[in-house]
C-alpha cells in the first residue's frame, strides 16, 4: 500500500466524513426508530408486543 503522507486523512476517515457515508447512517438510523417497519405490520405478535411496551412506557412516565 502506498502511503497517504503526513498530514493528510486515512481512508476510513474519509469514508466516515463522505455524504454516502452520512446518508447511509441517516438510512439506518430512520429504519431503526420508524414505527411503520414492514415486519412490525405483517406480524401481530410483534405489533401486539409493541403496543404493550408503549403503552408501559406511557404508564411509567405517569407514576414518575
Amino acid at each position: 500500500m502506498k502511503s497517504r503522507g503526513k498530514g493528510k486523512k486515512g481512508r476510513l476517515v474519509l469514508h466516515f466524513i463522505s455524504k454516502s457515508h452520512n446518508a447511509g447512517m441517516g438510512r439506518y438510523n430512520n429504519f431503526r426508530t420508524n414505527k411503520n417497519h414492514v415486519d412490525l405490520m405483517l406480524d401481530s405478535r410483534k405489533q401486539q408486543a409493541e403496543q404493550k411496551r408503549e403503552a408501559t412506557l406511557k404508564y411509567n412516565c405517569t407514576i414518575v
